[in-house]
């Protein structure tokens, strides 16, 4: 069996242009809460769910990914 059929994933992190629309939406649209805000950096709570967004101009200067607007990692 694979992996992901047997573990429930529970956290995701996706990279955003701008993480006060993220917020906003995410908050406000979704209905999520929001448990943590940092520079270019937010985490939301959920049903079973732990979402973070990071903006693409900012995760460089704390995971050392490089990011390029608009590319994603297999484009």
């Amino acid at each position: 069996m694979e992996f992901a059929q047997r573990h429930a994933i529970t956290d995701v992190c996706i990279l955003v242009s701008d993480v006060e629309r993220s917020i906003d939406f995410y908050v406000n649209r979704l209905g999520f809460r929001l448990r943590r805000r940092a520079e270019g950096f937010a985490d939301f709570k959920g049903a079973g769910l732990t979402l973070a967004c990071w903006e693409t101009a900012h995760i460089g200067k704390h995971t050392g990914v490089k990011s390029e607007d608009g590319k994603g990692l297999y484009n």
